[in-house]
Order: C-alpha cells, then sequence, then structure tokens
C-alpha cells in the first residue's frame, strides 16, 4: 500500500491517544530486545517506496531524511531526532517510507523488527 506523507499524518491524527499509549507502552519492553546497529556516513537506513520492517531511535550521529524531486539532485528536508523513536506509524498502517534515511555521519541506532512488536 502506497500513502502520501500527508495520507499518513491525517489517517493517524484521529488516533493519536491510542497510537502514542500504545508507544508508551511498549516502548521499554521493546528496547530490551532491539538490535544496536552502526551506520558509516553516507550509507542509507531506509530507501523512499520501501515498506517499514520497524522502528529506528537514534542514538548518536545523523540521519538526515530525504526525498526524490525527480531531479538530479534529492532534496534533503530533516533530520531524525535523536532518542525518538522513527516508523511506528508507518508499520501500523502498512505505509510505505515517505523519503529515504542517509546517515551524514557515523552513527548509533537502535533499530525494533516489527517482528517483536506483536501488534
Amino acid at each position: 500500500m502506497n500513502c502520501s506523507y500527508q495520507k499518513k499524518i491525517s489517517c493517524f491524527s484521529n488516533d493519536k491517544k491510542l497510537l502514542l499509549s500504545t508507544l508508551q507502552d511498549n516502548l521499554q519492553e521493546w528496547i530490551k530486545n532491539a538490535d544496536q546497529i552502526k551506520v558509516q556516513e553516507g550509507q542509507t537506513l531506509f530507501y523512499e517506496g520501501h515498506a517499514p520492517y520497524g522502528i529506528y531511535i537514534l542514538l548518536e550521529g545523523c540521519v538526515d531524511f530525504i526525498q526524490d524531486t525527480r531531479e538530479k539532485s534529492a532534496n534533503q528536508f530533516g533530520r531524525m531526532i535523536a532518542h525518538q523513536p522513527y516508523g511506528f506509524d508507518l508499520v501500523l498502517s502498512k505505509c510505505l517510507y515517505p523519503f529515504t534515511a542517509v546517515a551524514s555521519k557515523a552513527s548509533k541506532l537502535l533499530f525494533i523488527s516489527k517482528n517483536l512488536l506483536n501488534l
């Protein structure tokens, strides 16, 4: 299923409290079973248009969000915030990544596989 980023935001605005409650209630348990991954500068974590496989949490470093502009250069429009889970809503909605994530410097992250979520 392909969802635009705006559609994804609107489809979760009604269930935002439930979504946040589920995340808060389970995050510590999921973190215990998470994999710590290291990525080098320039390494891609995931690609725009691909299905999400889990939740990422940036521990240290820097990861930029880049969107395909259908031109020769991509547009960097955001950055992963340290210690904030990313991808939970996409896993639940089965939407595709709306952008690519690339490490702009060497980084450490936690990765929680969607198989661990048991949702």
